[in-house]
């Protein structure tokens, strides 16, 4: 089984011309948050906190964006408490915020929960722009 999970991941790595493919969130912190935002074309930063209720709403809607787009995109999770550099570095005032990067640079910001339409119409307008697979 565990041969059969590997044997995925590559062939959707070779697929996907070698970029990571990711299909859930994946969490990112102030050490690892320049490297790891840098391997995709395009990258969703949802920056939260655990008692933030708005947080916690879109939480699940970023789970599905990541399955839907999978090999397209990244979207990380940036906890706001446990990351105080990268809080400071973006001037976060208010939470959820999330941050669109293109090729590792930012691009845009939308601060507050937003639905599930807007993102995924966010996600396609960016994909059609800025996929290079």
């Amino acid at each position: 089984m565990c041969t059969d999970i590997v044997s995925e991941i590559n062939n959707n790595l070779s697929k996907n011309n070698g970029f990571p493919f990711y299909n859930e969130p994946i969490e990112l912190n102030d050490k690892n948050f320049d490297e790891k935002i840098k391997e995709v074309n395009i990258a969703i930063a949802d920056f939260y906190g655990t008692w933030c209720h708005p947080c916690r709403v879109i939480e699940p809607m970023m789970y599905k964006l990541a399955k839907k787009y999978a090999g397209k995109i990244m979207i990380a999770k940036i906890n706001v408490d446990k990351n105080p550099n990268l809080t400071f570095r973006y001037n976060i005032r208010s939470i959820p915020l999330v941050i669109v990067f293109i090729n590792g640079k930012y691009y845009e910001q939308y601060v507050g929960a937003r639905s599930l339409y807007f993102y995924d119409d966010l996600i396609k307008q960016l994909i059609e722009k800025y996929d290079k697979n």
